[in-house]
């Protein structure tokens, strides 16, 4: 018994050299373009961002400049502020300073007019000679003296008078540390008369004391006698 076997064969055409060509040729074509699509869309998508990009850097210079343009009134107002007050401040200092010149004049015209009124009419009406001011100045360990005698009242004549100064420890002290030597001769004054000396000591003239003995010729009652601490 003989075996059949069948097969079920599908024969398909061939294609032709020409077919397969043109095939291969499409699909190159359809695949350029579409290189060409992405290059196109990528190029107007990239001037696109570029003009974008642009447009907001314009922006940003615009804000550069008037920020600076803000920055740079902001330091004139400074500047201006700064220049007004130190005008303030150097007229309030010419103020200060003509004021103190008027405190030291009007303080100048006090002393002259006490002066002349302990001279002409003193508070307690007496006449004679008087100590009417005493100023003292220290140079290391040297003291520099200066005393304002006066008359009052009467001035018919030439007041004349001694003067003694004496450095001592404390008021208590017998013995002066350093004495002032007078000339031989008297002052003589009809109205007033400076004294001027300086004294010596060989220590340090904190809390020392000066005495002054004014001695009116003649008259040994009104001896004259002041202390000053140093």
């Amino acid at each position: 018994m003989s075996r059949v076997i069948e097969e079920n064969l599908v024969i398909r055409p061939k294609r032709s050299r020409k077919k397969k060509i043109f095939v291969a040729t499409f699909y190159s074509l359809l695949f350029l373009f579409a290189v060409l699509v992405s290059l196109y869309f990528g190029y107007e998508y990239g001037d696109g961002e570029k003009g974008r990009n642009q447009i907001v850097l314009s922006d940003l210079k615009k804000d550069h400049i008037d920020l600076k343009t803000k920055y740079d009134a902001l330091l004139a107002n400074e500047a201006k502020l700064v220049q007004s007050q130190n005008v303030q401040q150097s007229a309030y200092a010419e103020l200060e300073k003509n004021y103190e010149l008027v405190d030291q004049r009007n303080e100048f015209l006090n002393r002259r007019v006490n002066f002349y009124r302990s001279i002409l009419s003193p508070d307690d009406g007496i006449s004679g000679v008087r100590i009417h001011d005493v100023s003292l100045r220290e140079e290391e360990n040297d003291l520099y003296f200066e005393i304002i005698l006066i008359q009052s009242i009467n001035h018919v004549r030439e007041a004349t008078a001694k003067v003694y100064v004496e450095l001592f420890e404390t008021k208590q002290s017998r013995k002066p540390i350093v004495a002032w030597k007078t000339s031989s001769h008297d002052f003589e004054f009809k109205f007033s008369e400076v004294v001027r000396g300086s004294l010596k000591a060989e220590q340090d003239l904190d809390g020392k004391f000066l005495k002054i003995i004014v001695l009116p010729s003649g008259d040994s009652s009104k001896q004259l006698v002041e202390w000053h601490k140093v």
